[in-house]
């Protein structure tokens, strides 16, 4: 492997940088660093998938946009640094490991929702699998027909997050309904616990 910093914590300056970070870490960085009560991680930086795999056999299948290949090299031969699941250990505990593209949104392309995050994510061995599934996620066939139209087929640059993830309680408030009276109800919805996922897709109500 090139020298290459393997994880960066998200009050380090340089974890503020899109192309170092992506677009998640850098926007929770830059959260940490103006005092924000944002949970603590760190990013494992976007050229590291590079360093981790045979990049030009990689670079190949993705421009031939044969997914299937390019994924299961990934899957087959890329290796986690043992310095991820050495500070996945300091922060303990369950966390979020999050997909962070590198390239620039722009009004023509976002790169929101192309690729994996995973939640609840335990254990120094999951976390492992759990990167290289979101390594593996930025080349799936709809990630790669998203960059063939959008961007480069040869941009390898992909950060993965890893966040502490916090219990949470909030409430919903109810769509208005109409009632016989003509008036509209407006209703509070149980409070949700736990996770805003159970809440978005209707898994807790």
């Amino acid at each position: 492997m090139t020298e290459e910093r393997y994880v960066i914590w998200f009050d380090e300056p340089e974890c503020d940088q899109v192309a170092v970070a992506g677009g998640k870490g850098a926007s929770l960085s830059s959260m940490v660093r103006q005092g924000l009560p944002v949970p603590n991680g760190f990013v494992v930086p976007a050229g590291v998938l590079e360093a981790c795999v045979d990049a030009e056999a990689l670079k190949a299948y993705a421009r031939a946009q044969d997914y299937a290949a390019a994924m299961k090299l990934v899957e087959d031969t890329a290796v986690v640094p043992q310095e991820v699941m050495t500070a996945y250990e300091e922060l303990g505990g369950k966390v979020a490991v999050r997909s962070s593209a590198s390239a620039e949104d722009s009004e023509a392309a976002s790169y929101a929702g192309q690729q994996e995050t995973y939640l609840n994510v335990v254990g120094a061995e999951d976390v492992r699998r759990r990167v290289i599934d979101c390594w593996t996620s930025f080349f799936s066939e709809r990630a790669l027909f998203y960059r063939g139209q959008k961007g480069s087929l040869d941009d390898l640059r992909m950060a993965v997050v890893v966040q502490q993830m916090v219990d949470c309680v909030f409430r919903r408030i109810r769509p208005p309904i109409p009632t016989t009276s003509g008036h509209l109800f407006r209703g509070i919805r149980p409070p949700v616990t736990r996770c805003r996922e159970a809440a978005y897709f209707g898994y807790q109500s």
